[in-house]
């Protein structure tokens, strides 16, 4: 389409650029290892979001809410001096502590833009080429044992993921996007296919990820199936859990020591001695090294969070080697300098406790609110809609996603990842914007686009 007086510069670039600009998240993400798709992605999500908001676009209060994030987020960073001079131009940084500011940004791109109904449609094809190219590639490692589909962990599957956590989240997010919008659409070949991507993630050996799907799949399953496709999930579930057992005995060796008594007590055991700070050692004994780990830093950030709960110790602190530390604990105490400012993907293995330690109840409260929004704007979406319909289906999935991150983050850091919000929020992104298109919430240049009655967005078959 030719830019012209009658064509606004808006619409051209939404029916250009946009299904681009999707396909790249999505795709960029799933390809990580190869970084230049999603750098791409990031880059066409910036430049429509800078086109957008010079012509005033609405944007969306949601919206409104990241860019007081990354607000606060800065301005405690600079100001505390967790971000360092030139730290804002430093890739590094954007993929260590500032990840936040990528993972966010699809978001904030579709809280101000106009997405056509095609565009929906193309981002529930990408979910299912993703799938499929998952599964294949599934397939492809059990047959070879290739190691650069196992990121040199034995056992592991991460596919062109980084890390076996990463990959099981953005497994399960395509697992139980695909599984209930097939469920709520009677689309009953998608249900299947996202059920199966269940074995990706326990490929990946991601116990956390794995759990918190079976917690949202029982949901609603529970809530939305008829009784014939509650007995056969039941099915599925069982020659699911039989396929693991012999096909990734690596993963059924790591869930069962989950349920073990022992594991526990050595959990509190090692939280109630626990001193550990980013830049030292300790020696951990039990078989379950990587939980007990997490005890350590779990211990660190509530002590943080403790002693400054309201603006917590300030923006990427938590990483940093001897901080030195200044306030009145209990109130406001702040790591104005450190020994060592260190970036580093390094977390507390829970995003609320990282949240919390580094940015305080206001960062924490902030952060949930873009989620808790989200959340609820959906379903009153899912309300518009009836029973059955694509669209219905779509916005309810988008909710299952959003319990399926809020869950997986007690044990992971879900709600900053880049490998788990530019997916995510890509797809609730598209959700968002349909959503104010249909309900009328447009920037004051809705003239641009075709008049869509509420019937043929319920007859709408994306």
């Amino acid at each position: 389409m030719a830019l012209s007086e009658n064509v606004p510069l808006g619409r051209t670039l939404t029916v250009r650029w946009i299904p681009w600009t999707i396909g790249l998240l999505l795709v960029g993400t799933f390809l990580l290892k190869l970084r230049l798709p999603l750098i791409l992605g990031l880059g066409l999500a910036s430049a429509l979001f800078l086109v957008w908001t010079v012509r005033l676009s609405l944007m969306d209060r949601i919206g409104v809410t990241v860019l007081v994030t990354y607000l606060y987020c800065l301005m405690s960073g600079l100001i505390l001096g967790g971000i360092e001079a030139g730290a804002l131009i430093s890739r590094i940084f954007y993929e260590t502590d500032g990840r936040i500011f990528l993972s966010y940004l699809p978001l904030l791109l579709f809280s101000v833009i106009r997405i056509e109904r095609n565009d929906v449609q193309i981002t529930l094809r990408v979910l299912i080429g993703i799938a499929v190219a998952i599964l294949a590639l599934l397939f492809l490692w059990r047959l070879t044992d290739l190691s650069f589909l196992s990121g040199g962990r034995a056992g592991n599957f991460f596919g062109f993921l980084t890390s076996h956590t990463g990959a099981g989240m953005f497994f399960g997010m395509i697992a139980i996007f695909l599984t209930v919008y097939g469920l709520c659409a009677r689309r009953y070949a998608w249900f299947i296919l996202g059920l199966s991507i269940i074995l990706a993630v326990a490929g990946a050996a991601s116990r956390q990820t794995l759990l918190a799907a079976f917690i949202v799949l029982s949901a609603y399953l529970v809530r939305y199936a008829r009784p014939r496709i509650l007995v056969l999930s039941v099915v599925c579930v069982v020659l699911l859990g039989w396929t693991m057992y012999f096909t990734f005995p690596h993963m059924y060796q790591r869930s069962k020591t989950i349920f073990s008594p022992q594991l526990y007590q050595d959990m509190v055991n090692t939280y109630r001695v626990a001193d550990w700070s980013p830049g030292s050692e300790k020696e951990l004994e039990g078989h379950e090294v990587n939980i007990l780990s997490r005890m350590l830093h779990w211990s660190y950030a509530i002590d943080r969070f403790s002693d400054s709960p309201v603006l917590g110790m300030g923006f990427a602190r938590f990483n940093d080697h001897r901080p030195r530390m200044y306030g009145v604990r209990g109130l406001g105490y702040f790591a104005v300098s450190a020994g060592d400012n260190v970036y580093s993907k390094a977390n507390a293995h829970n995003s609320y406790l990282n949240i919390l330690s580094e940015i305080g109840v206001v960062g924490m409260g902030l952060v949930l609110a873009i989620w808790i929004a989200l959340f609820r704007r959906f379903k009153t979406a899912a309300a518009q809609f009836p029973e059955g319909s694509e669209m219905r289906a779509y916005f309810l999935a988008c909710r299952a996603i959003i319990l399926f991150v809020l869950i997986g983050s007690l044990t992971g850091h879900a709600l900053v990842s880049s490998a788990h919000c530019i997916p995510v929020l890509t797809i609730l992104g598209v959700g968002l914007s349909y959503y104010r298109q249909f309900c009328g919430d447009l920037p004051d240049h809705s003239a641009d686009l075709p008049m869509v009655t509420k019937g043929e967005l319920i007859g709408a078959r994306p």
